[in-house]
Formats: C-alpha cells, structure tokens, sequence
C-alpha cells in the first residue's frame, strides 16, 4: 500500500513512530486511569447530593432545573476541564 502512494519503507522513520506511538500509549493509560476516578468521583457526589436533597426535602427534577440554570465550567490547563453545579 505504502509503494502505491510511492512511500519508500526503508526511508520511514520506524524508531521515532514506535517511540511516538508508546508515548501516545503512555497518555491515553494515565488519562484513561484520570477518566475513570473521575467517574467513581462523579458517582460519590451524585448520591452526596441525592443525600442532601432528600435531606432538604427537595425533588431532584426541581434541582436538576436549578443546576442547569447554575452551571459555571472552569479550564485548568489544556488537559482537563472542571464543572461545578452552584
């Protein structure tokens, strides 16, 4: 396939792609592992906040409308993005 685009194998440089490639693999395992505790986060404050809410007496419907009206969202750095629910 390489030679029908005129592609020379010989000439490609295999060392620096399968170094870029591990490098790629290194990331997508640590924000994969950042992904997933994030998640196990996420689940924790759902049911703190189901907690609360049963707590205050209130419906979630009723706070879910709330939340959408009070939506900030926060950049920290370029990896990552932070939403907080005022």
């Amino acid at each position: 396939m390489l030679q029908c685009k005129g592609i020379d194998r010989k000439q490609l440089p295999l060392e620096k792609m399968k170094a870029q490639y591990q490098e790629l693999l290194s990331k997508k395992k640590g924000l994969s592992s950042q992904h997933r505790s994030c998640q196990s986060e996420i689940k924790e404050l759902e049911k703190i906040k189901e907690n609360m809410e049963q707590y205050l007496g209130r419906s979630s419907i009723e706070s879910e409308h709330s939340a959408e009206k009070q939506c900030v969202i926060f950049e920290k750095g370029s990896d990552s993005v932070v939403v907080l629910l005022l």
